[in-house]
Parts: structure tokens; C-alpha cells; sequence
């Protein structure tokens, strides 16, 4: 038991003494009555009569005073209830004697002197439970009935009339019996108050470590109540004095001391949403300039949690808090994303421009070289800048779902012939190491709504990552399109890439989704790349509904298998699949609109290659110049570039006669999320991401050109 505990009991023992003392004055002034009466009566005889009795009765008086004056000073050892208690028992067995010796002793006045000492050592057994101790009351409840037995012994050796024994018995057993329940009844006071006084310790404790929580917390707590259209703030922390500048009294008192240093709408929106809190959320919160302390413009943000009690009041808990470097670290946030978006899409167009000249001569040269060796080397060209574009696009869409700007496009494809193509695009790359890579398509609907463009580079990096961790053996590609697990007219396509390579080792395979993480590392890594495939492929199939998993062990290959919800689709016509379109057919007069000299020749070769007739623009003043004189049947046109950039030159082009007939596709090295809306909105006809390829040139042309007939 603690110090504190110790006291609280002390102080309470030392209550109910008193409140015992209080009860044997009573007793006292009662007894001083009985006295002169009495004596007024000349009931007794001799001096002893007159003497004996009241000095008696005076020391008794003495006594009692003496113990409330202690008690009440503060000194209450834990002997005085024992001290106590003997002392009362000393004082009736006197008046016991006393009465024996100054009475006629005839059974009447015998047996009037047992009632009153019966009904005292009651009230002393009955009043002793205030103590709290059942020891005491036990002892009280014994040496009573022993003291009763032994002078109802002395006044009467033999009975006085029948049945007299009979009845002193059964008062001695009821005076025994008060004495023990009323030691279990002093017991059950005792709990009673040691949990009472618990209780109110807990929550003395409570109050207190709530007290200095409000006091130090980095805000204002309130609470208030509103019944009808009657609010009072009913309590305000000492937080107030600090944030607000205002006392918590005083703000308690008049509320609108605290909504002077606001905008005049605020208390009208606070009103209207309490006042619809019935039906609205139990929690809400607002955000509102404040006129701090020192004339601060700050943000401040309330927040308020409120229920109804059964009188139908509504209670209002909230908190008003200081938000204003939050705003700064939010608006700061927003400025360094909007740095990195700039970073990134200029980064994109400045890697992308000189890809487009690197790839473009490269597959240009490999159809022009007749060595082995030329061909093999500009093939390794070309593989080297797919592998450098990959790692763009890769950082470019782990920039998006960061900053979860990356929504799917569904559209209706034709899933097979799109597998087809992009695994064909790794067909070189496994032979050159030997490696056999199957394809297997299981019978099911060609045609499905997704995006194709998250399952291409889903499927990309799976394909690419099984054929860069197998040294010899096969690679098997198989998908499917089914009902299984369907609902609301899902289907599920899957996707598994499996290998015989080298597999995840056992401690690598809990974080081979990671970002930045491989199978091995340290500077001797056999394997390069970034680590990003897998934990973008991961998010992109969570971001089109549906799981990546895998299974592996070492050196015995892995598996995995891509799981997503799509819906069937009927074929759609018109529709193109990139490395599957024909040559429009006819001679096509196009424009090309680029201010990179390199990637002008690039360009016009692939152009001039399908039979098209390139008419070249470095900027967009002479776009618009060319296109005012001539008709061309396709404007290719490049988005940035200095002096006029590519959509103020198609909205000048636009606006010219015939203009808005023209065909115009943008270029562009930017490739992040919102660039083609954005485009397309500015009046571009359809959009080509560099570097561009023949096939996309092609694919193009097949769109946007309809063949012309001879006539006749």
C-alpha cells in the first residue's frame, strides 16, 4: 500500500472515530438527563448516592471530550480504537457495580439495570462496525456478552420467576450473534471503502494525468454541449492561453473570443454542420485561417467527434489544433513532385531525342550491311538502346505509381496476336544464347478489354527476366482466357512465364518484389539492370485487379504467373496491332515538323522507305507557312521546340482554310501520365512517343491514310 493509500485510510478511521464519539455523547447527554432526574427524584439514599454517580458521569464527560479534541487536532494512533473501546466497556461495568450496590436489589429494579446495560453494550457492538475493523467488533461483540453473562450471574444466582433463565439466555446468544455478523458487516464496510477509495484515487489519478495531457498537448481541447439552438462550451483546456491567446475561462464564458480571429463564415459553417450532425458522420473536420497571438496569420484545423446523449443533447468533444507548418510541408510537397514531374518529363524528352537518332540509323544500317559481323554489331546497337529505353520507361512508371498518378486505360484488344508480337521481339535475344522459347496459347476468346499497354510491360519484363537469369535450357510463355472465379461477366486471363535458369535463392524470395532488389548482390553482380521489374510489374497487375506470384528454388528455375480480371470483347473493327499493318498502298505527301537535324534524317529515311513524300519543317513558323500552301495527307509534328512549339503551330494550322481537315499526329519525347489527353485536347489527331520506330510510322499511316482510288 502506498504512502498516499495509507493516509486516505488513516484519514478515514479517524472520520468514523469521530463519528463514534459523536454517537457516545449522545448516549452521555442522554444518560446526564436520566441522572438529574433522578436525583431530583430522591430516588437514592446516603452520601455515597449523591457523590459517586455524577463524578462518574464527569470523568466520562472528560473522556469523551478528550477524544473528540484529539481526534479532531489530528492525533488518532492506531491503538485509540482499541483504547477506546476497552474504556467504554470499563465505564459500563462500573455502572454495572454502581447500580448493584446502590440498588434495593429487588428483582424489578435488577432487571431494569440489566435492560439499560443490555441496550448500551448494543449500541457499543452496533456502532463499533464504523471503525471498519472486524477484529475490534469481534472482540467488542465477546467481551459484551461475556460482561452480560457475568452480572446477569451476580444479579440473579437463582431465578427469579420461570422462564426468566430462558429468555437471559436467548439475549446473551443475540448479543453474541450482533457481535459476529456485526464483525462480517464491519468487514464488508472496510472492501466497501478500500474500493471506494480506490476508485476515487484511480480517478483523482485520471484527472490528473489528464490535466497535464491537456496542458501539454499541441492544441486546444473543448467540449460542448448544444440542445436545440442553445450551445455552451463546457470545458476548454489551458492550451488555449497559448494557441488562442485567450484564458480558458474566458473562452468558456464567451466563445466568441475565439471566432472574433476567424473569417465571419466560419461559426455559420460550424452551426450548419452541427445542427445536420444527426444525420451527417459522428467525426468531421475543417480547416480555417486564424489570427494567432502577435498577429500570425496561421491554419488552424478543428476536429470534432459528437454524440447524443438520451436527452437528446448533442455533445461536442473536438480538438483545435495548429496546422499551419503542415500546409507549408503539404505545399512544399506538392512544389517538389511538380519539380520532379518537370524533372522527369524533361529527362524524357532529352533521353528520348537521341534514341529516336540511335535506333532509327541503327536499324536502318542493319538492313544496308552485308557482313555478318556489321549486322551482329548494329543488332547489338539496337539491343543496347531497347535495353536503355526499358530503363527509362521503367523509372518513368515507378515515378507514376509513386505518386499514384497511374490509371488503367481498358480498351478492346486482341490479346494472342499482341502476345505473339512481343514475344517475337525476344526471339533474337534467346538465341543468341542458345535458349528455346516456347510459346503455348490455350483455345479461348481472342478478343478482351484491358489495358495493353500495363500487360505489354508486365509481360516484357517477366519474359526479359526469365531469358537474362538462364544460362541454357527453355523458356515457356503460355496464357489463357477463362471463367474461373468469375463474376459479373469477368473472365481471367493469365500469364505464366516459366524458366530453367537459376531460380531465387530461398532468403531472396520474401523481397523479390522490393524496389531496387535482385537475386544477388555487391559490384561483381553477373546480372545488371535496376531491380525495378518486378516490383512495377507486381503494382501494375494490383493496379489492373488482379496478383504476380511466383514460385522457384535454386538452380531448379521459376514461375510466375500473372492473374487479372478482364471482360470478353467482340472483335472491333478497324482496329490495328502494332508489327501487323500493311503499307497504306499509295504514295502519301507528308510533313514532317522536327528540330533535330538527326532525328530529321532518321525520320525522313523510315518515311521515305514506306513511299511517302517527306516535305521537312525545322520549327513551327515554317509548319504553318508549308501548310498554308499545300495539302498534305498526314503532319507529322514535333511538340517542343524552341521559338513556336507544336501545339501553338497545329492551332495556327487549325485555323487556316482546310485546316481543320488536316491530319496531325504529335511527337514527343514526354511520356507521363496525362501527355497524350493533353495532347489530343490541344488538336492533335493521335500521339507517337519517341523514339519511333518503322513499325510505328507504319501503323500510323494505316490509320490516318485512306487509299486512293484511281478513278475509273
Amino acid at each position: 500500500m502506498s504512502t498516499l493509500d495509507e493516509r486516505e485510510q488513516l484519514i478515514q478511521q479517524r472520520q468514523a472515530e469521530k463519528y463514534v464519539n459523536v454517537i457516545r455523547m449522545t448516549v452521555l447527554v442522554f444518560l446526564t438527563v436520566a441522572l438529574a432526574l433522578r436525583g431530583t427524584g430522591g430516588a437514592g439514599s446516603g452520601l455515597l448516592w449523591k457523590t459517586l454517580p455524577p463524578l462518574i458521569l464527569v470523568a466520562v464527560w472528560l473522556y469523551a471530550v478528550a477524544v473528540q479534541w484529539a481526534v479532531s487536532r489530528g492525533f488518532f494512533p492506531r491503538y485509540l480504537p482499541w483504547l477506546t473501546t476497552v474504556a467504554d466497556l470499563i465505564f459500563i461495568a462500573v455502572g454495572f457495580a454502581l447500580e448493584w450496590e446502590l440498588s434495593d436489589r429487588s428483582a424489578v429494579a435488577l432487571s431494569t439495570n440489566l435492560n439499560w446495560g443490555y441496550a448500551l453494550l448494543f449500541l457499543l457492538i452496533l456502532f463499533s462496525t464504523l471503525r471498519e475493523r472486524p477484529e475490534l467488533t469481534l472482540f467488542n461483540g465477546g467481551a459484551s456478552t461475556l460482561l452480560y453473562a457475568a452480572f446477569l450471574a451476580v444479579y440473579f444466582p437463582v431465578e427469579p420467576f420461570a422462564g426468566f433463565w430462558g429468555d437471559q439466555i436467548f439475549r446473551t446468544m443475540f448479543l453474541l450473534l450482533a457481535g459476529f455478523f456485526s464483525g462480517f458487516h464491519a468487514r464488508s464496510i472496510r472492501k466497501a471503502f478500500q474500493r471506494a477509495a480506490t476508485a476515487d484515487r484511480l480517478r483523482r489519478e485520471t484527472d490528473s494525468r489528464l490535466k497535464v495531457l491537456a496542458l501539454h498537448f499541441p492544441g486546444v481541447l473543448f467540449q460542448a454541449e448544444m440542445l436545440g439552438s442553445a450551445f455552451r462550451l463546457r470545458y476548454v483546456s489551458d492550451g488555449s492561453r497559448e494557441l488562442v491567446g485567450v484564458e480558458a475561462r474566458d473562452l468558456a464564458n464567451n466563445p466568441d473570443l475565439f471566432f472574433s480571429k476567424t473569417p465571419p463564415e466560419l461559426k455559420d459553417t460550424l452551426l450548419s454542420r452541427l445542427v445536420g450532425d444527426s444525420e451527417g458522420p459522428p467525426t468531421w473536420e475543417e480547416e480555417f485561417p486564424f489570427e494567432a497571438p502577435g498577429g500570425r496569420q496561421a491554419w488552424f484545423k478543428i476536429t470534432v467527434t459528437t454524440h447524443k446523449t438520451p436527452q437528446g443533447a448533442l455533445v461536442i468533444n473536438g480538438l483545435v489544433s495548429d496546422v499551419t507548418e503542415q500546409r507549408r510541408t503539404a505545399e512544399a510537397l506538392r512544389e517538389a513532385n511538380q519539380a520532379k514531374t518537370d524533372f522527369l518529363a524533361t529527362m524524357s524528352h532529352e533521353l528520348r531525342t537521341p534514341l529516336n537518332a540511335i535506333l532509327g540509323n541503327a536499324d536502318h544500317l542493319s538492313r544496308l550491311a552485308d557482313q555478318e559481323d556489321d549486322k551482329k554489331a548494329f543488332r547489338d546497337l539496337q539491343a543496347s538502346g531497347e535495353t536503355l529505353l526499358g530503363l527509362i520507361e521503367d523509372i518513368l512508371v515507378f515515378s507514376r505509381l509513386e505518386a499514384g498518378r497511374l490509371t488503367a486505360e481498358i480498351r478492346p484488344f486482341a490479346w494472342v496476336p499482341q502476345l505473339e508480337a512481343l514475344v517475337d521481339t525476344f526471339q533474337p535475344s534467346a538465341q543468341a544464347k542458345g535458349l528455346k522459347l516456347v510459346v503455348s496459347w490455350a483455345p479461348s476468346p481472342v478478343w478482351m478489354w484491358s489495358d495493353l499497354l500495363r500487360l505489354r510491360q508486365i509481360a516484357a519484363n517477366l519474359i526479359g527476366n526469365a531469358i537474362k537469369f538462364t544460362p541454357s535450357g527453355s523458356v515457356e510463355v503460355s496464357a489463357s482466357l477463362g471463367p474461373e472465379k468469375a463474376r459479373d461477366g469477368e473472365l481471367w486471363f493469365r500469364l505464366c512465364v516459366s524458366d530453367s535458369g537459376i531460380g531465387v535463392l530461398k532468403e531472396s524470395q520474401e523481397r523479390i518484389f522490393e524496389k531496387f532488389t535482385q537475386g544477388e548482390h555487391g559490384k561483381s553482380r553477373t546480372y545488371g539492370g535496376l531491380g525495378l521489374g518486378l516490383s512495377i510489374s507486381r503494382s501494375l497487375a494490383e493496379l489492373l485487379g488482379g496478383t504476380l506470384t511466383f514460385r522457384s528454388r535454386p538452380e531448379g528455375g521459376s514461375a510466375f504467373t500473372l492473374s487479372i480480371p478482364v471482360r470478353a470483347a467482340d472483335s472491333v473493327d478497324g482496329a490495328t496491332l502494332p508489327g501487323a499493318v500493311s503499307d497504306p498502298g499509295t504514295p502519301t505527301r507528308i510533313l514532317l515538323v522536327e528540330d533535330n537535324l538527326t532525328n530529321q534524317d532518321v525520320a525522313t529515311r523510315m518515311l521515305q522507305r514506306l513511299g511517302s513524300r517527306v516535305d521537312l519543317a525545322p520549327g513551327g513558323r515554317e509548319a504553318v507557312e508549308l501548310a498554308s500552301k499545300r495539302f498534305y495527307d498526314l503532319i507529322f509534328m514535333d511538340w517542343q521546340m524552341p521559338v513556336m512549339d507544336g501545339r501553338e503551330a497545329t492551332a495556327r494550322i487549325r485555323a487556316l482554310p482546310g485546316g481543320q481537315d488536316l491530319v496531325i499526329v504529335a511527337l514527343s519525347g514526354h511520356a507521363l501520365p496525362g501527355d497524350r489527353e493533353l495532347l489530343l485536347a490541344s488538336g492533335f489527331d493521335d500521339y507517337l512517343s519517341k523514339p519511333v520506330r518503322m513499325d510505328d510510322f507504319r501503323a500510323v499511316l494505316a490509320k490516318w491514310v485512306k487509299p486512293r482510288r484511281d478513278p475509273g
